[in-house]
């Protein structure tokens, strides 16, 4: 994985891989604040994906999703939305 990026502290880096072809654009995007939303999560909600793409998120899921985590996901990629620069 050449384009695999080390970013955040040894917590964020245990639990997220971020991968991205440019270094740079790592480093102005997965700031504290993105990182912080992304640890919050408690581990129940199913997704398994968040696509950053300039001012797009898209957090993708490959399990079935109750009517209830479908709220939480859209609160998610709502956070994370605020927390990008």
């Amino acid at each position: 994985m050449d384009d695999k990026e080390e970013v955040g502290g040894p917590e964020f880096r245990r639990r997220f891989l971020v991968r991205c072809r440019r270094p740079d654009v790592v480093a102005a995007t997965v700031t504290a604040g993105v990182q912080e939303v992304l640890l919050r999560q408690d581990g129940d909600l199913k997704w398994n994906r968040v696509w950053i793409a300039g001012p797009l998120v898209l957090v993708t899921v490959t399990l079935r999703v109750k009517p209830n985590e479908w709220e939480e996901l859209i609160a998610m990629t709502k956070a994370l939305l605020t927390a990008l620069p």
